[in-house]
């Protein structure tokens, strides 16, 4: 189990070091939630703050979609 916390001045700052962080991390041969978190970290409405507690249930689905 590992925890990673980003910290900037900015928002944008945070997320930027996160993205980096989490594409360096390497954790092998187990499969992580990592590609979750990028993809998650490229979408407009977290980008822009604009999500609550509904969001990962309306952000999955789009995921599952694109599986099948």
């Amino acid at each position: 189990i590992a925890k990673l916390i980003s910290h900037d001045l900015t928002r944008q700052g945070a997320i930027r070091i996160m993205k980096r962080a989490l594409e360096e991390f390497k954790i092998g041969p187990l499969k992580t939630t990592i590609p979750l978190y990028l993809k998650i970290m490229d979408d407009p409405s977290f980008l822009e703050g604009d999500f609550n507690t509904g969001f990962i249930k309306r952000f999955l689905p789009e995921e599952d979609e694109e599986e099948e």
